[in-house]
């Protein structure tokens, strides 16, 4: 199987699962996998450099939306945009939501009880071929 049937195996067999795709495969993920970038899904982190990966992908992401939207309110006026807490408030908001996600993400890979990323798609690989059989 190449990465990207892996990724699609693992969010069909979530959904099955009741885990919808955008926890499975968030946005930001999907981006890095395009350009082949191979780490490991959210709900599969469990080294210390999956987990910094993951926190910097959030970060970036939520700065880059964060300053948007504060770039847009700014043009009808609702805020003075920028100034000088933009970035420092968009870093700590997307360490705060990435600290969410970690600990949401860690719970429900515990409550579906999820073997390591490798464990899991050779259990995926079996599922298919027992289904194609």
């Amino acid at each position: 199987m190449t990465f990207q049937e892996k990724i699609d195996a693992m969010t069909e067999d979530l959904k099955e699962k009741g885990i919808k795709k955008r926890t499975s495969a968030p946005l930001p993920f999907r981006w890095l996998w395009k350009i082949n970038i191979r780490t490991r899904p959210p709900l599969f982190l469990n080294t210390l450099i999956d987990y910094l990966i993951y926190i910097i992908i959030n970060l970036i992401t939520c700065v880059i939306v964060y300053n948007f939207l504060m770039f847009l309110f700014s043009l009808i006026g609702m805020v003075d945009f920028p100034n000088e807490n933009s970035l420092l408030s968009s870093i700590i908001l997307g360490t705060l939501l990435t600290l969410i996600n970690i600990i949401s993400n860690t719970y429900k890979a515990k409550k579906l009880d999820l073997p390591d990323w490798e464990e899991y798609i050779k259990h995926i690989e079996n599922k298919n071929k027992n289904d194609n059989s």
